[in-house]
Order: structure tokens, then sequence, then C-alpha cells
């Protein structure tokens, strides 16, 4: 199991073998200092029109075209991911886009679910985000995909990329209010 602290929140991450498969179960929980209605908006940008979203670490990962649809439920729309090496840092981080399925789509409770398409993971996830003051919000990812053949190295990569990634994301949101 993989527990990183951020902080004002923390990420998990855990391999269970059930039916000769292979679930990574993942859940980020954050406690962020910016107005949930906006960090739900940049969420939104960050899946549709990642040029205009300051909240997501587009470094790492970024929507590469505008969802056809739109956010709808239903729709589609697609990840490209930069995962660094990190056993050589000299070395380009991999690059690989994938698409998902947008299972929910609801803007006014602030939640959205995914499933994946072409990911080699199958397997989703919910975003919520809860308001807790006027300038405050619960930031929740929950999910699980099925790993085939428990990739070690996929593993391991996830490991430490989630905790980066959302860490980052946490950075950009203190900032944003200072």
């Amino acid at each position: 199991m993989g527990m990183t602290k951020l902080k004002d929140g923390w990420t998990m991450l855990n391999f269970e073998d059930i039916d000769n498969k292979t679930l990574l179960h993942f859940s980020v929980q954050m406690f962020l200092p910016i107005p949930a209605r906006i960090c739900f908006e940049q969420l939104g940008l960050a899946i549709s029109d990642t040029e205009k979203t300051w909240l997501w670490p587009i470094e790492y990962e970024y929507s590469p075209v505008r969802p056809p649809k739109g956010l709808v439920e239903g729709g589609t729309f697609q990840m490209t991911y930069m995962v660094p090496r990190w056993d050589k840092p000299e070395v380009p981080p991999g690059v690989a886009t994938y698409e998902y399925d947008l299972k929910r789509w609801n803007p006014d409770g602030m939640k959205y679910e995914y499933v994946t398409r072409d990911h080699p993971m199958k397997g989703g996830g919910v975003v919520a985000i809860t308001p807790i003051e006027d300038n405050k919000c619960h930031f929740s990812w929950i999910g699980t995909y099925n790993v085939p053949g428990r990739n070690k190295k996929v593993g391991d990569s996830l490991f430490k990329y989630v905790p980066v990634f959302f860490g980052a994301l946490e950075d950009r949101a203190i900032k944003s209010q200072a």
C-alpha cells in the first residue's frame, strides 16, 4: 500500500489480487483553499480546454483535443500523460494519450464519473468537489483500474506519479490564493 501525505490531504494507492485479476485502487483526498465552484470549473477545463486551466499541472497531463460533444454525460475526452522517467531523469518522459468515456457529468453537483476506453488498465473513477467554506473545498478522486499481469513497472511509476501530480495541483491552488 502506498500512502503519501500532501500539504492538506493524501494520496493512496494499493494493489488487490482477486479473481485472477490485479486491481489498483486509488484515492486522492485534499482540502484546497479555493471555492468549490472554481475548483470544479478548473477540472472541467482540464479535460476539455486545457490551455485555459491554471489549476491542472499540464506539465504532466493535458487534454490534446476538445471533446467533440463537450462535457456531457455519454461524451468522451482524451488525456495525454507525460510520465517522468524516475530512474533516468535525463531521459524524456514517456508520453501516451488515452480516451475516456464520461459516464456521468453533474456540474450542479460538482461531480463526474469516467471509465477508460482504450487505456491498457481498464477501470475508472469518480471526481467530486464539496464546498467546505466560501474559499475552501474538498477534492476527492476515487477509483479502480485492472492492471494486466500486475505490471510492476506501471505500478511503481503510478506510486510516484500520483503524489507528484496531485502535489503540484495542490501547490497551484495554494499559490492562486497568495
